[in-house]
């Protein structure tokens, strides 16, 4: 055999060995690539199985985390509706203590005005013990003997009234000056109490005594607080009082019981 042909069959037969190497090899490589390949489609797979479980867990917590923001103003919302009712009632508070501390105050007041009035409706009650059934009668019979000579006064004023011949200035119903009823006012020697009054200011019962030397026709000036309220004229003289006619032109206000009397003497 020459050289040459069995050279190209040696280089044939490792050509056709390489080749075949080379495909077991690729046939390997391509069976490990396969594997490798389905290994991460099977990877990529759960990667994604993953994925979408957390895109579902993100979507649960974003709802979670809405709900609990609602629930977070709600409770801020309740938070300040109780500052304010606090508020409320901590004034309310403020109110009830200041009243409460006033009342204490006028509780202690009010128990020193006791004790400072005990000694006094101790002393009325023995008072009140001293009073025997027959001072009651006889004040009671003096408070009829009053009232009784209270309307005997008015009857007689009325009376005196209707036939008394009154002098000039009282008949023209023509008061006295201004002067002289200043004067009268500062100078009049005799001051007496008025203790009845006609119906309509017609007349004035005037309280005397038997040592006033009253005539009548004399002038009285009818007073209250250093003010003239009228002017009266003597018409009738008993022994302990006087009726006196009012001049109706001289009225400047109401008279009343207590009102004074002033004349010269």
């Amino acid at each position: 055999m020459k050289p040459i042909p069995i050279l190209l069959v040696v280089v044939a037969t490792l050509s056709a060995a390489a080749l075949t190497y080379l495909h077991l090899e690729i046939g390997r490589t391509q069976e490990q690539l396969k594997q490798q390949t389905t290994q991460t489609e099977a990877h990529v797979a759960e990667l994604r199985t993953k994925n979408s479980d957390s895109a579902a867990q993100i979507e649960t917590l974003k709802k979670s985390i809405a709900e609990q923001d609602d629930k977070l103003k709600d409770t801020k919302s309740k938070l300040s509706a109780t500052d304010n009712q606090s508020d409320q009632q901590g004034r309310a508070l403020t109110q009830v203590l200041a009243q409460l501390t006033a009342r204490v105050e006028a509780d202690q007041v009010f128990a020193t005005e006791i004790s400072q009035i005990k000694p006094e409706i101790a002393q009325l009650k023995v008072s009140v013990a001293a009073v025997t059934p027959d001072m009651i009668t006889a004040l009671t019979t003096t408070t009829s003997g009053l009232q009784a000579k209270v309307s005997e006064l008015e009857d007689a004023a009325a009376k005196a009234a209707a036939r008394a011949k009154l002098p000039t200035v009282a008949s023209n119903g023509v008061p006295l000056s201004a002067e002289v009823t200043s004067s009268l006012i500062k100078t009049g020697n005799l001051r007496l109490n008025v203790v009845n009054v006609g119906k309509k200011n017609a007349f004035v019962v005037i309280q005397s005594g038997s040592s006033q030397e009253i005539q009548a026709g004399q002038h009285f000036i009818i007073s209250r607080d250093g003010g003239v309220i009228a002017e009266a004229v003597a018409s009738s003289i008993q022994d302990n009082y006087i009726i006196a006619q009012v001049v109706p032109a001289s009225i400047k206000g109401s008279i009343r019981k207590g009102d004074t009397a002033i004349s010269s003497q």
